[in-house]
C-alpha cells in the first residue's frame, strides 16, 4: 500500500481546476476543449462526481501516481470536506494542437466545520497545472494532470 503524500490531498484540485478554465478560455461554443470544460463545470457547481468521471481518459493519471479510481474517490471526499469552492483560473495557454493547456490555479474554500477538518486540509493554495487531452470514442477526455504547487503560497 503507498503511503499518502503531500500531494495526493491536492488531487481534488485537479479536477476542480477545470472548472474555470472554460470561463476565461476564448472559444467557440463547439470546441471540444469548451465542451469538456463547460462539463466539468457544471458538474462540480452540482458536486456530481460521476460527470467528471465521464470526462476523465480510462487511463487517466495525476502526477503519475494517482489513479483515475484515486482521484474520483478523493472528489467524493473533499466534496464532502468543503461546503464551498472557489477556483480562481489565470494564465491560460493552449498548445496549437490543442491537447495541451496550462494554467495556475489559485483555490480558497470554506471547510465543512462538521467534519473537524480544519487544521488537516488547506483553505487556500495556488498551482500550476498541465493537462494532457485525448480523444477517446470521438470525445475529449483529459488524460494525464500535473501540478506544482506555486512558491511562496
Amino acid at each position: 500500500m503507498r503511503s499518502m503524500n503531500s500531494s495526493r490531498p491536492i488531487a481534488i484540485w485537479i479536477v476542480v481546476s477545470f472548472v474555470l478554465v472554460a470561463s476565461i478560455m476564448a472559444c467557440s461554443s463547439k470546441d471540444p476543449l469548451n465542451l469538456l470544460l463547460e462539463d466539468l463545470e457544471e458538474a462540480a457547481e452540482n458536486r456530481d462526481v460521476d460527470a467528471f468521471k465521464k470526462s476523465l481518459a480510462t487511463d487517466f493519471t495525476a502526477n503519475d501516481e494517482i489513479s483515475r479510481e484515486e482521484a474520483l474517490a478523493l472528489l467524493r471526499r473533499y466534496f464532502l470536506a468543503y461546503e464551498r469552492i472557489t477556483v480562481d483560473v489565470t494564465n491560460v495557454e493552449r498548445s496549437k494542437t490543442g491537447n495541451l493547456v496550462s494554467f495556475q490555479v489559485s483555490f480558497s474554500g470554506n471547510v465543512n466545520e462538521a467534519f473537524k477538518l480544519q487544521n488537516l486540509i488547506p483553505s487556500t493554495a495556488s498551482y500550476n497545472f498541465d493537462l494532457r487531452l485525448v480523444q477517446e470514442a470521438d470525445t475529449l477526455k483529459v488524460q494525464r494532470a500535473f501540478w506544482k504547487k506555486v512558491s511562496g503560497f
